[in-house]
């Protein structure tokens, strides 16, 4: 058993390594706080369900800075960072909280390559120096946004070729390898894949809905992943006598090393939710295109959908964004709604008790968030302001229903 872990410590693609692949979890102020329920869940699920994630995986938790402090509630705006005096207080004690669990090494977060970051205290130093994030700056720090607090993380504590970039409140419902994944991404014979989108409600039946949407078809442009680790150290230049000693050990380890069905679907535009990336793809082709503090989603992903919608498929090179998609009929990420979410009023916990986050289908379809229930201890969905109408998939532009605002064709982008 010994040797045979030292042939996978030496052989296995260095995708299932450390050395490859680092975490960033983005948080900003929610309702929540000063609670830590809902990144405690977060990074509890990617600890149990991400399979390519170990102990020594280095993980950075990044805290946004607030905007604006108003005086009346009516007008917070928890998405624009405009909240109350009282709310910003919570914010900042809920990163004191979480900053004292890393400390303490509690669970979640009870490995040693884990930091929480504070962006109050960001400096901006010369390329490539670590920030050590512990003299505030003389002026209040204004806002970074999603994307240039990815940026910060990347610039100043990320070591790594590849990043898992996470949102703080969209947790891992199923469990995901990423080892065929991160091997693509480090492969030069994929040379277009520089950022895979985790599968979420909103990307199931990726391919059939963009060519009801768009009348395009992408499905010539899919590419199959390495399923099987031989593939993986394949891709790696590992050769082939030594990847079947590898993949060996990997089943007495892991039982089985296939991954279910799995093939890259591209993207008709980058999406900020849970995904793998090349660090120098967010540096080279996101975040000089990207001000503060808009979304890489709504800039660079938007621009792309009308270029790809105008000019076809063949452009989609030029961005290189895919979908994992193995054929599953759940998603792997799900959205718990940060901005929504409310402290449960019995949100006490034993020192001891598990971390809870369980998605499961309700009833009705599979293709909505509304067909799925999660269940994340201490906190609870917001009391219903609904006047008993349901949702019926209207467009909030036009009303008309088989569309969203985003792709509405009365849109003066569109």
């Amino acid at each position: 058993q010994k040797w045979k872990k030292t042939w996978m410590s030496c052989f296995v693609p260095s995708c299932s390594r450390h050395r490859a692949l680092s975490v960033v979890i983005t948080c900003s102020v929610v309702p929540s706080h000063p609670e830590t329920f809902l990144l405690d869940a977060t990074v509890n699920s990617l600890r149990h369900r991400v399979t390519s994630i170990t102990h020594n995986t280095h993980i950075v938790v990044v805290c946004d800075v607030v905007d604006e402090i108003v005086e009346n509630s009516n007008d917070v705006s928890f998405k624009k960072a405009r909240v109350t005096r009282e709310q910003r207080d919570n914010y900042h004690a809920f990163i004191k909280s979480v900053q004292a669990k890393i400390h303490n090494r509690e669970e979640p977060y009870h490995t040693a390559n884990v930091k929480c970051v504070d962006l109050r205290f960001a400096e901006t130093p010369s390329h490539g120096a670590k920030s050590d994030a512990s003299t505030p700056l003389t002026v209040p720090a204004r806002r970074f946004g999603f994307g240039h607090a990815v940026g910060h993380a990347l610039e100043h504590y990320v070591r790594t070729p590849l990043v898992l970039v996470i949102q703080h409140d969209y947790v891992f419902a199923r469990e995901v390898n990423l080892d065929g994944v991160c091997a693509a991404l480090l492969s030069p014979r994929y040379p277009s894949v520089q950022s895979v989108v985790l599968q979420s409600m909103a990307t199931m039946n990726y391919a059939t809905k963009i060519s009801e949407r768009f009348d395009l078809d992408i499905e010539p442009y899919v590419l199959p992943l390495p399923s099987t680790l031989e593939q993986m150290c394949a891709l790696n230049g590992v050769p082939s006598c030594l990847a079947s000693l590898a993949a060996a050990a990997d089943t007495a380890r892991r039982g089985d090393a296939t991954i279910s069905k799995p093939r890259l679907t591209p993207t008709l535009m980058l999406y900020d939710k849970n995904h793998v990336a090349r660090v120098d793809f967010w540096e080279k082709y996101v975040l000089p295109f990207v001000d503060r503090p808009a979304f890489p989603e709504d800039t660079i992903g938007a621009s792309q959908l009308i270029d790809l919608k105008t000019n076809g498929m063949t452009r989609h090179a030029t961005y290189g964004t895919y979908l994992l998609d193995e054929d599953d009929s759940e998603p792997c990420v799900y959205h718990l709604s940060g901005r929504k979410a409310a402290l449960s009023p019995s949100a006490i916990r034993d020192a001891g008790e598990k971390i809870v986050c369980n998605v499961s289908m309700g009833q009705g379809h599979g293709g909505n968030a509304q067909s799925h229930t999660a269940v994340v201890s201490g906190l609870e969905a917001p009391a219903s302001q609904s006047t008993g109408k349901r949702f019926r998939q209207k467009c909030f532009r036009c009303g008309e229903k088989g569309h969203s605002f985003r792709f509405c064709p009365n849109s003066p982008v569109n």
